[in-house]
């Protein structure tokens, strides 16, 4: 089946409602997967949906077109994490997702406790469709948010947000991960709290996994030289190596080395990973003589 029948399917059964009693699914490689995911959804068989849309992802399917149904699906299986990390996934890959799932995934953002993501997404959506049936609803979901949003921003709450995205990336969801790296910076700019390290750390690794080298090394713009030691560094490093730039990588871990800061930088563990970054530069290209 084609990406534009596919994309219509969706549009088409999230539009439909959910209609009583779930059909027996076949086996899903010998299947139409569209077609079983639309049959599973539809009998609100959500779990079901789920799977079909992992396997079609797993299979080599349009990735954003299937990380949106595997959103759609999440979300209405009663998994916030597994949709926010999905319908992330399915947007940095350039999908175009209805309102019925963008409004769920502005729910599952405030199950999250992510709310001014909330806040900004529920704005997007208002400017987008002002006058359907949905809008009365996100109204109301806005005045819950804002509820939220009105509560005192601590400290605390900036670490919690780093916590969730570290272990977010430690479970495989990327997409989730960025999205609390993303709000415990933003928390800690609307209550003046200085942006931990440890943020910049796990947001600019966040966007490495998910493959935007550029990002992560932006990301990473904000830390001085001091910091730049250690994990700092070698993040940077990477991220440049990753974007192909080979000798902005060289001159960054030229520079580590030559730092007090690298020898605690090794002591802490990291020599290896210096060692495997100089190995996968390889040396200086040797240059020909000039006549």
């Amino acid at each position: 089946m084609d990406k534009l029948r596919l994309n219509w399917l969706l549009v088409s059964l999230l539009l439909s409602g959910v209609s009583a009693g779930a059909e027996q699914t076949q086996a899903l490689r010998q299947a139409d997967p569209a077609e079983t995911y639309l049959r599973a959804f539809r009998g609100g068989d959500f779990r079901q949906a789920q799977i079909v849309a992992r396997t079609a992802l797993d299979d080599g399917a349009d990735p954003a077109t299937w990380w949106g149904c595997l959103g759609a699906a999440a979300a209405r299986a009663d998994d916030p994490e597994g949709a926010v990390d999905a319908v992330v996934r399915a947007q940095r890959l350039g999908a175009r997702l209805d309102q019925d799932v963008l409004t769920l995934y502005v729910t599952a953002l405030g199950r999250i406790q992510v709310y001014v993501q909330a806040r900004t997404n529920l704005d997007t959506l208002a400017r987008r469709f002002p006058y359907t049936p949905l809008a009365a609803r996100d109204a109301r979901l806005g005045v819950a948010i804002d509820r939220r949003l009105a509560e005192p921003i601590s400290g605390e709450s900036v670490t919690w947000q780093i916590a969730a995205a570290s272990s977010a990336l430690a479970h495989g969801r990327p997409g989730l991960a960025l999205i609390h790296a993303e709000e415990g910076r933003l928390l800690a700019h609307r209550a003046g709290l200085p942006w931990p390290v440890a943020g910049i750390q796990i947001r600019a690794t966040v966007l490495l996994d998910l493959g935007d080298p550029d990002a992560a090394e932006a990301a990473l713009a904000d830390v001085t030289d001091g910091e730049s030691a250690g994990r700092i560094g070698l993040l940077r490093a990477t991220a440049q190596l990753a974007g192909g730039r080979r000798e902005a990588a060289r001159a960054t871990l030229d520079r580590l080395e030559s730092t007090a800061q690298a020898g605690a930088a090794k002591d802490d563990g990291l020599a290896a990973n210096l060692k495997e970054l100089r190995r996968i530069l390889g040396p200086f290209p040797t240059l020909p003589r000039i006549p």
